[in-house]
């Protein structure tokens, strides 16, 4: 998670999409390459808003829950405390 808020406060998220109709995010977010990976994030929550399921895919090289897809997460869940 930490190396994920480093990316999302460094402003490594781009184009930005979120699809509430299936409670899931998608966008570019820059890596060490030249060119970001794409990067998928499909939430479930309960009833009381809490989050209770994140699966992440990217077009990195590890592929799921990474890094890239938590910073796409954290770049825009204002819910999230600064510091865990």
């Amino acid at each position: 998670m930490l190396r994920g808020r480093e990316y999302a406060r460094s402003g490594a998220v781009r184009n930005r999409r979120w699809l509430a109709d299936q409670q899931q995010i998608y966008g570019e977010v820059a890596g060490n390459g030249p060119t970001p990976y794409t990067a998928w994030v499909r939430l479930a929550r309960n009833d009381a808003g809490e989050l209770t399921s994140f699966q992440g895919t990217c077009t990195c090289p590890v592929n799921r829950n990474c890094k890239h897809a938590v910073a796409l997460y954290l770049s825009g869940d204002s819910t999230v405390p600064e510091q865990q």
